[in-house]
């Protein structure tokens, strides 16, 4: 699934892609990738509308318009893909066509059907669904810290499962809950109530230190994650823990273990992290 730097990298790319772009026309061809709305309603509100800038919540895309935003979720699997040929052959994982008038179009891929587009007025679109629930993200959270760590040492749950809850700090995914912890030198099971205020802001200092290096190189593509069509994320080579489970860690030569944290494959070194 794309984190947040795997969808900062795409959306960097849209906005040189698509922004100032008006939009023709467009085309719905999967009906359940929509929430709340209709294409008969898109191509009444959005056709001659300028996508005015393209911009980002955690793991949410935003097309910003005059007076309405479409709102991306990928998911595991959904990918946007600009072309300057309308003729081009699109294969049958495409769902949704914004068709410009230049004669160029941007498509939405999903192999897994699992994406969503929310359509909102833009007025305060922050405070509605889906993203008023969010928490803020793991890359800009120093002026919420002290809320923040209050939910952090009251909680019984592990770590790792509070660091994946969107609600609670927004972007973090499973491979870079892996790297951060490790980082950190904190093991992935240690319940929330065990972690010291000193350790918290550790697990934030890395959390912006990674997120915006694998921001810098693309995101990390480890099996389809592409920011365009044709392009791969370069992170992956900065890997310390995730999927390295029997390889000698970086650090001290110990083996990596893997455990199954909530369903998640999660890696550490039982040496350094503790």
């Amino acid at each position: 699934m794309p984190e947040l730097p795997e969808v900062e990298s795409v959306r960097a790319v849209l906005e040189n892609q698509v922004k100032n772009k008006t939009i023709d026309r467009i085309k719905v061809i999967y009906n359940k990738l929509l929430k709340d709305t209709t294409e008969i309603e898109l191509n009444n509100k959005l056709k001659d509308k300028k996508i005015i800038n393209v911009n980002r919540k955690a793991k949410y895309l935003i097309f910003e318009f005059e007076k309405y935003v479409l709102i991306s979720h990928l998911r595991m699997e959904g990918k946007w893909y600009f072309y300057n040929d309308l003729n081009i052959n699109i294969n049958k994982h495409a769902e949704f066509i914004f068709y410009f008038n230049d004669k160029t179009m941007l498509v939405y891929f999903d192999t897994r059907k699992f994406g969503t587009l929310n359509f909102l007025e833009k007025d305060n679109y922050f405070q509605k669904l889906p993203l008023n629930k969010l928490g803020p993200d793991a890359n800009k959270i120093e002026n919420n810290f002290t809320p923040f760590y209050k939910k952090i040492s009251k909680s019984s749950k592990n770590i790792k499962t509070i660091l994946l809850d969107q609600t609670i700090i927004a972007g973090l995914g499973n491979i870079y809950v892996n790297e951060v912890l490790f980082a950190a030198k904190i093991l992935p099971f240690r319940e929330g109530k065990s972690i010291s205020e000193e350790e918290m802001k550790t697990i934030l200092n890395e959390s912006q230190m990674i997120l915006n290096k694998a921001i810098k190189y693309g995101g990390t593509t480890i099996s389809t994650f592409h920011s365009q069509e044709n392009s791969k994320g370069g992170y992956q080579q900065f890997l310390k823990v995730h999927l390295r489970v029997n390889k000698p860690c970086f650090t001290c030569g110990t083996l990596i273990k893997k455990i199954a944290v909530n369903g998640r494959g999660t890696y550490y070194c039982e040496l350094c992290q503790k």
